[in-house]
């Protein structure tokens, strides 16, 4: 029998934009940042490409995701 892992489930506050010209889209989370920049993770693709960038704070929160390349990678939802 397979023990299932606990899962959580909730609303979460983001706020988006979506740039078209320069094809990129910004979701920004309720963190809290502190007085230092943010940490920043490049997200390649398959093809080494960068398609998005993470910003965490300093406990390791997430506070904005950036899609690169967005009208591709993008939510449906999101693009019309």
């Amino acid at each position: 029998m397979n023990e299932q892992e606990p899962q959580a489930t909730g609303s979460l506050h983001v706020e988006w934009s979506w740039d078209k010209r320069a094809n990129a889209a910004v979701f920004k989370f309720d963190g809290k940042l502190s007085g230092n920049p943010p940490e920043t993770l490049e997200v390649r693709g398959k093809n080494d490409e960068t398609v998005a960038l993470l910003d965490f704070s300093d406990d390791g929160e997430l506070l904005n995701l950036e899609l690169l390349d967005a009208e591709k990678h993008m939510p449906r939802s999101c693009r019309d």
